[in-house]
């Protein structure tokens, strides 16, 4: 059974979570993408060949600009991460 104060604890919770939102961070995307391919010491044009992914992209990734969901995709799934690194917590 819920203690007294369970109510008092969700309804904190959920006041926190009205005033965030969550965003994938494309900078952060970016910063790993560049930290491993100078760690495999590949050019951008290898690291778009085997993510499949345009280097143009990876260039407009390091801007933080919107990605397209399957080539985000494919980039984390190339770092050998979750999404969820790359998810912050916002305010609205």
């Amino acid at each position: 059974m819920p203690g007294p104060h369970t109510h008092v604890r969700q309804m904190a919770s959920s006041m926190k979570a009205a005033k965030t939102m969550r965003r994938f961070d494309s900078k952060a995307l970016y910063a790993a993408l560049e930290s491993q391919r100078g760690a495999r010491r590949m050019t951008w044009i290898q690291v778009a060949a085997e993510t499949g992914v345009s280097a143009g992209t990876l260039t407009r990734t390091r801007a933080g600009g919107r990605l397209e969901v399957d080539g985000m995709l494919a980039m984390v799934r190339w770092l050998g991460v979750p999404v969820e690194a790359f998810v912050r917590e916002v305010p609205r």
